[in-house]
C-alpha cells in the first residue's frame, strides 16, 4: 500500500464512487509515529457516521455501577461509576446506539485499565467496530467512505456474522477472495478499492483466542495497519449477538499495545451482558 494524499476514488461512472477521503490515504508519516492518530480517525469516522441523539437519565444500579437508559430505544446498559459520565450517544445506518466513554490518558479508570472505547448496539447485519474483521465489516467506517447503495450491496454480499462465523472471519485478511456473486458486476477499479479497504487495519491477523459461549464471543487478535508494520497492535473485546430489532451489542478496543487482562475482558463482558430491552419505543 502506497502513501498518498490523493482521494481514494473509483471512476465517476462507477457505483463505488467514493464520497470521502479514504483513511488509507491520509498518512505520509511512518506508521509507528502516527498509529495513535489513525485510531483517533477510526473513532471519529465511526461517530461521524451516526447522527446525534439525546440519552435518557442515568440511574443507579448496584453499588459501584450506574445504568444508562435510552428512552427512545427503550434499552438500558450498566457501566462502572469509575468510567465517568457518558458522552452523548450517536445513531445512524447500522448503528442504533453508540456510547463513548471519556478518554483519560493519565487516569487508570475504575482502577483496572485505561478505558477509551465505544460500546455499540447495531441494527441490520452484525458488524464489528475498530475494523476487528476488516474495514468492510465495520459499516460505521465504510459508511463514511463509500456511497450508501454500494455499502448495502456489500452488507448483503458478505457472509453474515454469527458467533462461530465471527471467529472464522477474523482469521481472514481478505473477505472478497473470491468476489461474491452479487458484486461481480462492479467495475474492476471498485472491486480493488473494496479489497484495499477490506484489509485496512486488519493486516496479517493472528488470533490469540476467540471463545464462543452461547451467543457471546470474547476475542483478542494481533493485527497491523499496513504490511511490514513493525509494531502490531491488539484488537480485542466482547460481542453479543442478538435477535430481533438489534443484531449485536459489543465492546471492542483497537490499537492497543498490550494484550487484554482477564479483568478487562470480564468487565467488558459484564457490560455487554447487561444490555437489555426494557420497552418498545
Amino acid at each position: 500500500m502506497k502513501h498518498s494524499n490523493a482521494r481514494f476514488a473509483a471512476p465517476a461512472h462507477s457505483p463505488g464512487r467514493v464520497r470521502a477521503t479514504s483513511p488509507m490515504r491520509l498518512h505520509s508519516r511512518p506508521l509507528s509515529r502516527s498509529i495513535h492518530w489513525v485510531w483517533v480517525l477510526l473513532v471519529g469516522l465511526s461517530l461521524a457516521a451516526c447522527g446525534s441523539a439525546e440519552p435518557g437519565p442515568a440511574q443507579p444500579s448496584e453499588p459501584g455501577w450506574k445504568t444508562f437508559r435510552d428512552s427512545t430505544l427503550g434499552v438500558a446498559i450498566d457501566y462502572p461509576r469509575g468510567f465517568g459520565r457518558l458522552e452523548p450517544s450517536w445513531r445512524g445506518p447500522g448503528c442504533a446506539l453508540a456510547l463513548r466513554f471519556p478518554f483519560s490518558p493519565e487516569k487508570d479508570t475504575a482502577g483496572i485499565f485505561q478505558f477509551t472505547g465505544t460500546l455499540m448496539v447495531t441494527e441490520g447485519p452484525p458488524q464489528a467496530t475498530f475494523t476487528a474483521v476488516g474495514g468492510l465489516y465495520d459499516y460505521t467506517m465504510s459508511g463514511g467512505v463509500y456511497e450508501e447503495d454500494l455499502i448495502r450491496r456489500v452488507w448483503h454480499a458478505l457472509p453474515r456474522l454469527t458467533p462461530l462465523r465471527f471467529c472464522e472471519q477474523i482469521r481472514r485478511e481478505a473477505h472478497l477472495e473470491p468476489v461474491p456473486r452479487p458484486l461481480r458486476d462492479l467495475p474492476d477499479s471498485t472491486v480493488e478499492d473494496l479489497r484495499e479497504f477490506d484489509r485496512f487495519g486488519h493486516i496479517a491477523p493472528k488470533v490469540r483466542f476467540c471463545t464462543v459461549e452461547g451467543s457471546t464471543v470474547t476475542f483478542d487478535e494481533i493485527v497491523t495497519l499496513e504490511p511490514g508494520d513493525p509494531e502490531p497492535t491488539h484488537t480485542y473485546g466482547v460481542i453479543r449477538f442478538l435477535s430481533g430489532r438489534f443484531s449485536s451489542v459489543q465492546f471492542i478496543q483497537g490499537g492497543q499495545r498490550k494484550p487484554p487482562t482477564a479483568e478487562q475482558l470480564a468487565l467488558m463482558r459484564r457490560m455487554v451482558d447487561s444490555f437489555r430491552v426494557q420497552s418498545q419505543p
